[in-house]
């Protein structure tokens, strides 16, 4: 669906890169989230 690499993906992961604006907006689509949403950290976050 994000049309990267798995050694990309895996990259992100381990935190060596990170995703660019276009990949962040595939992102948002994917998760029908915000940018801000998915940018904010997990303290940040709203709890339910």
């Amino acid at each position: 669906m994000l049309k990267i690499s798995v050694n990309g993906y895996a990259s992100w992961e381990q935190g060596r890169t990170e995703p660019d604006i276009k990949s962040i907006k595939k992102l948002c689509k994917i998760f029908n989230v915000t940018t801000d949403y998915l940018l904010c950290t997990a303290e940040d976050q709203p709890t339910k």
